[in-house]
């Protein structure tokens, strides 16, 4: 079964939050060591996040993309770059839109597994590769479509040039 645009979205949610985890849970345990982050700012980040789950691989990733944002500067500032955050502001986005079930164009859905891509390579999340294979795969379905619109209207065209079909009234 052909998966929607907004069922690939969820799934690239889901792999960003595979690969998200691990790195986003090493590098606010890296700043608390180092005292650049506290605990009680992750156990406030936990609470307005009602999360109950262990930190980080039970949260979801709405939350560990609001993490990265509101630890951006002592955490994940020099690690990752401006475009990096840029990337998880979109993500954010993609994901507030995913969650309110609203529809994605093919076009979204692409950058949205794009902007994922680009970030787990960035952070060196394995799960990189199979988002590019889903990308690669919304590509195929992409060009087929538009071949087969080209096909539709090079046949009407030819229909057109063959001039009045044989038994039609004029106007």
């Amino acid at each position: 079964m052909k998966l929607t645009n907004r069922d690939q979205v969820g799934k690239a949610l889901d792999l960003l939050q595979v690969g998200l985890a691990p790195y986003v849970g090493r590098q606010v345990r890296h700043a608390i060591k180092q005292r650049r982050v506290g605990t009680d700012v992750l156990r406030s980040l936990a609470r307005d996040r009602s999360q109950t789950k262990s930190f980080p691989e039970g949260w979801d990733a709405a939350a560990l993309l609001g993490v990265m944002l509101d630890l951006w500067d002592p955490v994940f500032r020099f690690p990752l770059g401006p475009a990096d955050r840029s990337l998880i502001h979109e993500l954010k986005n993609a994901r507030n839109q995913w969650a309110h079930q609203r529809p994605f164009k093919r076009d979204e859905a692409f950058r949205a597994l794009d902007s994922a891509e680009i970030l787990l390579r960035n952070v060196s999340a394995g799960q990189a590769s199979e988002l590019h294979a889903m990308k690669e795969e919304l590509l195929r379905l992409s060009f087929e479509e538009r071949a087969r619109v080209a096909e539709q209207y090079r046949k009407r065209k030819e229909r057109a040039a063959e001039g009045p079909v044989e038994g039609l009234k004029p106007w």
